[in-house]
């Protein structure tokens, strides 16, 4: 399916673009920073599984792109990314991840489905 996503995305998205605060997928309820800040727990930090190690980072902006061959819309997560390998530290008795905010790499877009 992701072949299928990435040869539609080189023919370009319509001009219309829309913008969330919070998008449901995977089983999870993603907002962006601004959004959970009020709130009394935040949820816009994400986990990229790869390979050799996960990719963390938090969500700047959620955007829904529509794409017109064939019709099909593609969310995508804009994110501040953090270097997982150099600047994180795991807490496996509280099953927490600290991560330096201060190290920010890598692309700034996910497919909305990558997140965990």
């Amino acid at each position: 399916m992701e072949n299928r996503i990435l040869y539609h995305l080189a023919w370009g998205p319509d001009t219309q673009v829309k913008s969330w605060l919070a998008y449901f997928v995977n089983g999870y309820n993603f907002h962006t920073c601004a959004h959970g800040s009020c709130k009394g727990t935040m949820n816009s930090g994400v986990c990229v599984e790869s390979v050799s190690n996960g990719f963390y980072g938090l969500i700047e902006n959620i955007i829904e792109v529509e794409y017109l061959r064939p019709i099909m819309r593609v969310v995508l997560f804009k994110y501040l990314w953090y270097d997982p390998v150099k600047w994180m530290n795991v807490h496996r008795k509280y099953n927490l991840v600290e991560i330096n905010h201060k190290r920010k790499s890598y692309d700034l877009f996910i497919l909305a489905q990558q997140a965990v």
